[in-house]
This record gives structure tokens, sequence and C-alpha cells, in this order.
């Protein structure tokens, strides 16, 4: 998570992301609501996905899922290692949509992810963030 972390915006935009604390409340916080896959070679982590179940904003009554935190080190990245754990979310997401416990869920790319069709796997794009901040002076 430190390294996802480190190679994201979150870095500059908040300094508390550095902080192991918080990193670990974080993860403890997401994994009791959601899901945390980690992924490992030769007894190392080399990859991690982070989904939560919370609420749909629109429809309170309605549940979904939603991937939060995508990543895999830079030195396994040309391998499966991404698609087996998004393939995992994908396969849990579904199995709460048929359980009726969740009515959707969410992937994000992020400005570093490479450009992956989402709608081939049966996504549709529903927004773009952007974030406009205040610069010190």
């Amino acid at each position: 998570l430190r390294e996802f972390v480190k190679e994201s915006v979150y870095k500059d935009l908040y300094p508390q992301t550095t902080n192991d604390m918080h990193l670990g409340k974080m993860v403890h916080m997401i994994a009791s609501q959601g899901f945390a896959w980690l992924a490992e070679h030769d007894g190392q982590a080399i990859g991690l996905l982070l989904a939560t179940k919370e609420p749909n904003m629109w429809a309170p009554s309605q549940r979904q899922m939603r991937e939060l935190v995508w990543y895999v080190r830079p030195d396994h990245r040309h391998g499966v290692t991404a698609g087996r754990l998004f393939l995992e979310y994908c396969n849990a997401a579904e199995q709460l949509l048929q359980q009726g416990e969740i009515q959707g869920y969410f992937t994000t790319r992020m400005t570093s992810t490479h450009d992956i069709n989402l709608e081939r796997r049966g996504f549709k794009l529903m927004e773009q963030t952007y974030l406009k901040e205040l610069k010190e002076h």
C-alpha cells in the first residue's frame, strides 16, 4: 500500500498517507467492510487490490462495491498478477450481485493506469474525476 501511495497523486495531496499507523487503520477498515486481496511471489507481496462495500449515495437502500486500490509492483506489471487480482475482485462482486447483497460494482482508472477497455468487460463509463486544489504560495 505504501508503494501504491508513492506512485499516486495522493502522496502530494495528503501527507498522512505516508504514515504507517494511518495506512494500517485504513487497511483494517477496508478489509472489515469489504475485501483485501494480496498477490505474493516467493513469499513477497507483489500486488494488492482493496475493495469496500458501501451504500449507493443516490439510492441509499442499495449497496455497491468499489475498488479503492489496485496495485502491482513495477517489476511484476508485465505478467498476470494485475489480471488475477482484478478477476478475484470481479468474481467476488459477481457473487455478491447474484446474492442480492450489492446492486453494482465499480473500478477506477487512475492517471497512471494503462488504457484498458473495461467496457469490453461489461463496465460502463460513469464519470471522470478532476481535482483543482489550492496551491501554496
